[in-house]
């Protein structure tokens, strides 16, 4: 349990330029990103191409995934974008691009941790980047156990009714019910997709 990780990412601080040095794991606040992402582009070149890969599934702009160095030995993340001379830092990416590279880093290093947890993992992504997070999702569970939390009905479409735990607060306590015990949730789902369903209040937890 001591090895189980919990994500919550800090995107200000995962933009800087950070040491160069061999870290094999993610902090939680994603703070060692660009250097967690030099040590892969350095010494793990199939991991970074699988990274780079998903990435660009899910921003077809990006042309490369780079890793470059600062004249103060620091490195930081960054890509080649199509149409757009020269490379595009962290700094100047949304919020939502930095978050996306680190919970691909999160999930895809060579020994991940055995359970890793994600804090809205869609937070600042478009609603239609939620289908390849959710595949960036399900390739991080082929090594770990992937538990996230969201409020997010585009991401809901793209995720099991198996996989998913609705919670909620009833009389000051914490609820937890299974979407799949629901009654009705298969014949409801041949006609409404999941995420439709939680927006329109019938998995219940409506605040």
């Amino acid at each position: 349990m001591s090895s189980w990780t919990f994500y919550d990412f800090l995107a200000h601080v995962m933009r800087q330029p950070q040491p160069v040095a061999k870290q094999t794991r993610l902090t939680p606040d994603g703070g060692n990103v660009a250097t967690l992402l030099h040590w892969i582009f350095s010494e793990q070149s199939e991991v970074f191409s699988e990274v780079e890969e998903h990435l660009k599934a899910a921003i077809p702009e990006v042309e490369k995934l780079l890793s470059p160095l600062t004249e103060d030995g620091k490195t930081y993340v960054a890509w080649r974008e199509k149409g757009i001379p020269g490379r595009i830092p962290a700094w100047n990416m949304s919020e939502g691009s930095v978050r996306l590279v680190a919970t691909l880093l999160a999930l895809l290093v060579p020994e991940p941790p055995p359970l890793v947890a994600f804090e809205n993992p869609d937070t600042h992504l478009h609603s239609h980047q939620m289908e390849y997070l959710a595949e960036i999702l399900k390739a991080g569970s082929r090594h770990s156990q992937v538990i996230i939390t969201t409020h997010s009905p585009y991401l809901l479409d793209h995720v099991p009714p198996e996989s998913v735990l609705i919670v909620w607060k009833e009389n000051g306590e914490t609820k937890v019910k299974p979407v799949a015990s629901i009654r009705g949730i298969r014949k409801a789902l041949k006609e409404l997709g999941l995420g439709e369903l939680y927006y329109a209040g019938h998995l219940g937890a409506v605040p």
